[in-house]
């Protein structure tokens, strides 16, 4: 895979990740957790295997684990298009837009 791209959706909820670690733990520690989803995903594009399938959400959906969340996606024109970013307690087949 060449990279990988984030839905409005995605992207909104990096944004609320990112005030609610700031609100808790301030700025510097909200960046810092930003940059640690960044860099995971950064790493399974360069070793695939760290995405794992998960075929219960839907056809080629992927889910990669990050700290205390998961970015859900799939493999788009040799991209990961990240769908969603997810609190692990949350059910994905309830927040998941249809993929």
């Amino acid at each position: 895979m060449k990279g990988y791209r984030l839905t409005e959706a995605a992207d909104r909820q990096l944004q609320e990740i990112w005030r609610y670690s700031r609100e808790r733990w301030g700025n510097a520690r909200a960046n810092a957790y930003l940059a640690e989803i960044n860099e995971a995903l950064a790493q399974a594009i360069k070793s695939p295997a760290l995405l794992r399938p998960r075929p219960e959400l839907g056809d080629g959906v992927l889910a990669r684990k990050v700290a205390s969340h998961l970015a859900y996606g799939v493999v788009e024109s040799d991209e990961f298009l990240v769908v969603a970013v997810l609190h692990g307690r949350m059910d994905p087949k309830r927040h998941l837009i249809k993929v």
